[in-house]
């Protein structure tokens, strides 16, 4: 899944937590490593602070429905992804942070930063 994302990505770790708990939402934590996945342009290391942003599904693209879509079940996903900068490096600008609601779905994104950290 994540060489799918972002190439030549290498996962350095993993764990998950509450398995078995089945009325809790099972959480997956996994690190990994993405030589080159920052661009240089000059000075600047220009990169996506949504790591793992192709997630998504075309089904509600397209034409307009004339059908109703059923969903087999409920699911809430979340990700929360830290980026720690190198020494001697800063940070120039950020996305603005994006909240839709609607009555079938919402979505946050928000980035934060901290010392030589995003997240």
């Amino acid at each position: 899944m994540l060489t799918d994302m972002i190439e030549g990505a290498v996962l350095t770790g993993a764990s998950t937590s509450t398995l078995n708990k089945f009325e809790a939402a099972m959480t997956v934590k996994y690190e990994l490593i993405a030589p080159a996945y920052a661009q240089r342009a000059g000075d600047l290391f220009l990169f996506r602070s949504c790591v793992l942003g192709r997630k998504g599904s075309s089904i509600l693209e397209g034409k307009p429905r004339k059908q109703p879509l059923v969903f087999s079940y409920a699911s809430s996903e979340s990700d929360k992804v830290d980026i720690s900068l190198p020494d001697g490096y800063g940070i120039d600008e950020i996305p603005k942070s994006v909240k839709y609601d609607y009555p079938f779905a919402a979505y946050r994104s928000e980035t934060k930063v901290s010392s030589h950290e995003l997240n």
